[in-house]
């Protein structure tokens, strides 16, 4: 919305992530359905602080500019770790912090929270970058639009077929657990669990599908009348040589937006608006 209200936000989110770990540690020794989402939401809250601190720019990574031109293989990849490098090492620092704060109790509904979200989101990052033609860029912070150079949109690569594959055994054996268990608050947990694996495989099937689902938050964005620059054949991850790749186009228009004169449509996409 404003970068004038970011300290007061960062102040928000560093008092939830302190009351977060607070509600860790004492739900590590609570062996009920309160304690099981005690855990849960406290997991939530240091991962929204994590969030917060990496979209409001705060925690990145030593590089700041978009991909140069003719970068692929390993040269990419290191100049988009270098990107978000201190982001990944906040998220490390994150889950070493929760796995310390439950490690002396049995219930460890926070911990699995923590560890879901990290790995379906690195996923998710993992398969943006190698190659996903739904990748939304137009609710990232302007602050942040160097990162969309990074992303590659003309192609659906192996990995993301795969990851959604794989997901499926996750989410039925958690299910499975869910429905299975007999303990309410083990049962509790687990079907937690289930709901955000759910989200995750969601969240990646939408990187293929042509749906518009950041059309859901547009309404909610001051800063949507400037989408992201026409990425130009200089920036790396892009289409073969002479030929212009899916993410040439501009950024989706938000509703209300027309789209400009001359612009090509990207056949097979649709709008939930």
């Amino acid at each position: 919305q404003s970068d004038r209200w970011q300290k007061w936000l960062m102040v928000v989110f560093t008092l939830g992530a302190l009351a977060g770990c607070a509600g860790l540690y004492a739900s590590a020794g609570m062996q009920s359905v309160t304690g099981t989402y005690l855990g849960f939401g406290s997991a939530l809250a240091v991962w929204a602080w994590l969030e917060a601190t990496f979209l409001f720019g705060l925690i990145t990574g030593p590089r700041h500019s978009r991909c140069p031109g003719g970068a692929r293989g390993l040269r990419r990849f290191r100049l988009a770790f270098l990107a978000v490098r201190d982001h990944e090492l906040a998220l490390l620092a994150g889950g070493a912090v929760v796995t310390l704060l439950v490690a002396g109790g049995d219930n460890h509904a926070g911990l699995w929270t923590y560890l879901l979200l990290w790995g379906m989101r690195l996923s998710a990052k993992l398969n943006i970058f190698m190659g996903a033609p739904r990748a939304a860029s137009v609710l990232i912070p302007k602050r942040l639009r160097y990162l969309t150079s990074y992303f590659r949109t003309d192609r659906i690569s192996w990995l993301l077929p795969v990851t959604i594959i794989v997901s499926i055994y996750p989410l039925w054996a958690l299910m499975s657990l869910a429905l299975g268990e007999a303990d309410a608050h083990r049962a509790v947990a687990f079907m937690l669990l289930t709901t955000f694996m759910a989200l995750a495989v969601l969240e990646h099937i939408f990187l293929v599908l042509p749906v518009s689902d950041e059309q859901l938050w547009l309404w909610a964005a001051r800063d949507r009348a400037a989408p992201e620059p026409t990425r130009d054949t200089a920036d790396c991850g892009g289409g073969e040589e002479g030929r212009s790749p899916a993410h040439m186009t501009p950024a989706r228009t938000a509703p209300g937006e027309t789209r400009a004169k001359n612009t090509p449509h990207k056949r097979g996409t649709s709008s939930w608006t």
